[in-house]
């Protein structure tokens, strides 16, 4: 069906159809390759260069379109409107595919993808088509599409850049309680990049911890340690980092060490926006209540719940299952039941 299409877009215009086409000989790869050619040749200087450079996407809207075709320095081609653009392509058959009923979003048949790829690299350098992915990763990103950005920024080479786009969106991915995505967006790191990065790595314990696997963390936090020493960290890294030590001091039994990192942690996390001072602030509940001092727990967490913001839902559920355990620990089910 490629092939028939192709073909008929290929005839256009010829004064003997289908001319040209008898005489072909060769691989069906060779044909297909020949068509797609005889199909881009003939597009006006504007749609060639928004399709070569559109040809990065794997799926595209009118406004990032709007992204790629503008001019060209370089060339002096483009300046084409992005709906523009969509809308001449899909009246020409130009292998467009809607993905959705709105006819929002849209991708090119994978072959015409690949002959557009294969093409812009024969008339880009490898540091233009770099731009190209760069410039569609801030778009991605601005968009709130952080798994496209992260996956174009990479296809561009920068590694650390990508990097930095996950430290800026992981906290509202934990917010909403979508750690199983943050984890993809680690996956597609280079390793020697997360292990370079102490906030990178504590984000592998926050998921290892979500994930019931505890024994995970200390390796983490041994190789964050050195990282953290004589740099200037944010609150919400260091803070991070002294809940995973009173954390698993809890669970080891040691109250007075684990009263020492989570009240340091709810120290520096509590002037931030991070996700995991709930998480602080119960665990600091619950190592007061290991340490018999059940009333100092009941009413700092109270106090927190208190002053909560309503939509801090994440921080709030916490808090309110902290208490409720404390006074089930204590034999108190009425309070707990409220």
């Amino acid at each position: 069906v490629t092939g028939l299409r192709l073909a008929v877009l290929a005839m256009r215009g010829q004064e003997i159809p289908g001319g040209k086409l008898l005489e072909l000989k060769g691989t069906t790869r060779y044909v297909m390759d020949y068509l797609i050619g005889e199909v881009l040749d003939r597009q006006p200087p504007g749609i060639r260069h928004c399709l070569l450079r559109t040809s990065i996407l794997n799926r595209f809207s009118a406004p990032l379109c709007h992204v790629f075709c503008g001019p060209d320095s370089a060339s002096g081609e483009g300046g084409m409107d992005g709906q523009s653009f969509i809308t001449f392509a899909r009246e020409r058959n130009l292998f467009m595919v809607p993905l959705d009923t709105e006819n929002r979003w849209h991708r090119y048949h994978q072959l015409f993808q690949t002959f557009l790829q294969s093409h812009l690299k024969k008339r880009c350098s490898p540091e233009e088509i770099a731009a190209l992915h760069f410039r569609a990763g801030e778009w991605f990103e601005l968009q709130g599409l952080i798994t496209e950005s992260i996956k174009h920024v990479l296809a561009a080479g920068d590694a650390m850049c990508a990097a930095d786009i996950i430290e800026r969106h992981r906290d509202n991915a934990f917010t909403a309680d979508r750690w199983h995505v943050v984890q993809r967006w680690l996956a597609m790191l280079p390793v020697h990049i997360k292990r370079e990065r102490p906030k990178l790595l504590l984000t592998e314990a926050w998921i290892g911890n979500l994930q019931h696997q505890l024994d995970r963390v200390p390796m983490l936090l041994d190789q964050a340690e050195p990282l953290l020493r004589g740099q200037t960290e944010t609150p919400t890294v260091s803070g991070e980092f002294a809940f995973f030590r009173g954390y698993i001091a809890y669970f080891e039994g040691q109250t007075e060490q684990s009263l020492h990192y989570l009240e340091d942690s709810v120290s520096q996390l509590s002037h931030t926006k991070s996700p995991f001072l709930g998480d602080a602030e119960l665990m600091l509940g619950l190592a007061r209540c290991m340490g018999g001092r059940k009333e100092a727990a009941v009413r700092g967490l109270e106090a927190w719940i208190g002053e909560v913001d309503p939509s801090e839902g994440y921080r709030l559920s916490r808090l309110i299952a902290g208490l409720a355990f404390i006074h089930q620990l204590w034999g108190d089910l009425l309070p707990a039941r409220v």
